[in-house]
């Protein structure tokens, strides 16, 4: 079977978005006997079906190391050399859908525009979905975990305005940036865009 689609969940954290991911890898196997494939947050999930070794940033937390790849200069190149390989060996089981999320999609739709694009070459249909939560119920619940529990910011524990200041919900620039990524349908973020402002 060809590939057909390529699903990329763009998403901020707060809306239910491990949950979901925890559920598409817990239902890997059942969603592979119906021809989809989760590719994970980047690229961990099929990782045994590529014929490059396994790089340091495909991990569940790879993010900020594939980050630092970038910077460098090394990892467009590998990444969508794992890719590729990936894709072709799912292509050869039968695979019609491949599945990515990662909550640092949203904010740095120019680094996976390359990826998008790449996916689109192979004649792909790619698919943005989204999920944003309102402003300030987003503030709230993200608060107590990654200003108090899991601080993102060194240094004392900031009182919520100060934090806010900081790290402000911006959700409608991401949105509105992923149209322009080569291949990807713009109607599904449009109205997505529109509503958050």
């Amino acid at each position: 079977m060809v590939l057909q689609r390529a699903w990329i969940h763009v998403v901020t954290g707060k809306t239910g978005s491990s949950s979901l991911q925890h559920l598409l890898v817990t239902s890997s196997q059942r969603l592979g006997e119906q021809g989809v494939a989760i590719l994970g947050r980047i690229l961990e999930q099929q990782v045994a079906h590529q014929k490059l070794p396994g790089q340091p940033w495909q991990d569940n937390a790879g993010w900020s190391r594939w980050l630092a790849a970038i910077h460098s200069g090394e990892s467009y190149h590998s990444y969508l050399a794992c890719l590729n390989e990936q894709l072709y060996h799912l292509e050869d089981i039968g695979t019609h859908t491949v599945i990515l999320s990662n909550e640092r999609y949203l904010a740095q739709v120019d680094i996976m525009m390359p990826v998008a694009s790449s996916l689109a070459k192979r004649k792909l249909k790619v698919i943005v979905f989204s999920a944003v939560r309102q402003h300030s119920e987003y503030a709230f619940s993200a608060y107590p975990q990654w200003g108090v529990r899991h601080k993102t910011i060194p240094g004392r524990v900031l009182p919520l305005r100060q934090w806010l200041r900081q790290s402000p919900p911006q959700f409608a620039r991401g949105l509105k940036s992923w149209p322009d990524c080569s291949g990807v349908s713009t109607e599904e973020l449009c109205s997505t865009a529109k509503d958050y402002g």
